[in-house]
């Protein structure tokens, strides 16, 4: 079988794991914690625009455009598994050294973990998120897509995906609903 840049990629990273156990805890935390920090940072800081600066209207432009963002990521993201299967890591090679389990095997690519956290960031961009936050943020995204690489559930091109579909639906639900 000839492997690609990506499946070579997550052999070199996965043969890392259990070496260096505070990144293995730390992946772990990203994994499935990081999400969480990143979005409640966002919504707190549209909340602090809405009651403090005065920017009128940015918190109606975030209730709509994330929602239709999420729910359109989530239905091109679940189409393009369904048409294009790619299997989760532990599946095609048995022996990963996989930290956590996710909820479902039955698709990897594109990272739903990956898209969502973009699809904060990048609509926390567009409303005029201060760009030293935008850079912190886009950083703890990337995170999170690496801690999902480290910990054995997905492959980096499944992170490429994530990040480029979440930038993408993010702007075209600010396009079209913001």
């Amino acid at each position: 079988m000839k492997l690609s840049w990506s499946h070579k990629l997550f052999l070199r990273i996965n043969r890392q794991v259990g070496n260096w156990p505070i990144l293995d805890r730390c992946s772990k935390y990203m994994a499935y914690g990081g999400i969480v920090f990143l979005v409640l940072s966002v919504i707190l800081w549209v909340i602090y625009v809405e009651m403090f600066r005065g920017h009128e209207g940015e918190l109606d432009v975030f209730i709509y455009c994330i929602p239709i963002a999420l729910a359109l990521g989530l239905a091109v993201s679940w189409f393009i598994g369904w048409i294009l299967p790619h299997r989760r890591p532990a599946l095609e090679f048995p022996t990963t050294k996989q930290l956590i389990h996710p909820l479902s095997n039955w698709k990897a690519f594109p990272s739903d973990h990956t898209m969502i956290a973009f699809i904060f960031v990048t609509i926390g961009m567009i409303l005029g998120m201060p760009i030293i936050f935008v850079v912190c943020l886009a950083i703890f995204a990337l995170l999170i897509g690496a801690s999902r690489v480290w910990v054995g559930v997905h492959y980096p091109r499944d992170i490429l995906g994530g990040m480029v579909l979440g930038v993408f639906v993010s702007i075209i639900s600010i396009y079209f609903f913001g």
